[in-house]
């Protein structure tokens, strides 16, 4: 049975807490997506207890819930290095690209006026590629969400969400150097994000900073209003990047 996340009805360091619809995680619906916003902290990732969300931003599960894993692999022209004397040859024996004198011997030969000379005979210089890892790319998530609202109540829960959302992605302002003019920025929260009950079977998401946040208030294809001038439909799309990178470790 999965723990339902703690509303607190007073406002927590700064950040109110927020649930839609009111009744979304009611009756044992226990499926919904919770995001915590929390202040940005270098040391998140040993930090004890801060990885868990505990109230926040309560919303339904999002209408995709895709991931992408990606890493930075890029092609290495050993010829090219060799031509530019940025490398010892000496690294590429042993690697079945033959001596690295034979590489520096191919170098001579991909100048341009040597390739086309060489075009002429229908041959052109083995370039020895071959991938070079370079490291893991912080992953983004992309959440979509429509909002109906049913009652002036519901229509201020989610102004008051998509604000929040807006205003704990923005950086703070601290000190300055001259008169009037800010210098220098506060970071902007994090947010912590887990899909309920069970992430188990779908994936973890680690602490993410809030990338974009963009709102369309015409969701219903055109512009349709209540009376008080709130829209009927709303479609929200938050996107966010993880600020930490997988490893091996992280799947022990």
């Amino acid at each position: 049975m999965a723990t339902l996340p703690k509303l607190p009805t007073k406002p927590t360091a700064g950040i109110r807490n927020y649930s839609y619809p009111g009744d979304l995680i009611a009756d044992g619906r226990l499926f919904y997506t919770q995001i915590q916003l929390i202040k940005y902290n270098p040391d998140i990732g040993t930090l004890k207890g801060a990885r868990t969300p505990q109230g926040g931003i309560i919303l339904p599960i999002p209408k995709k819930i895709n991931e992408a894993q990606t890493l930075d692999w890029s092609a290495v022209s050993a010829t090219s290095l060799a031509m530019s004397g940025a490398t010892s040859l000496s690294l590429y024996a042993g690697r079945g690209m033959g001596a690295g004198g034979a590489i520096s011997t191919l170098a001579t030969f991909a100048g341009p006026a040597a390739q086309i000379g060489m075009a002429e005979l229908g041959i052109s210089v083995n370039p020895f590629l071959w991938m070079l890892f370079k490291s893991p790319n912080f992953k983004e998530h992309t959440f979509s969400w429509t909002f109906t609202p049913s009652n002036p109540q519901e229509t201020e829960t989610i102004r008051a969400i998509i604000r929040q959302l807006k205003k704990q992605s923005l950086p703070g302002v601290t000190g300055t150097l001259f008169e009037g003019v800010n210098t220098l920025y506060t970071y902007p929260n994090i947010a912590l994000i887990k899909f309920m009950p069970n992430d188990y079977f779908t994936f973890k998401i680690k602490p993410c900073a809030v990338a974009a946040v963009q709102v369309d208030y015409s969701g219903g294809g055109g512009p349709s209003f209540f009376k008080d001038g709130s829209p009927t439909v709303v479609n929200l799309t938050v996107s966010f990047k993880e600020i930490e990178l997988w490893t091996q470790e992280d799947f022990k």
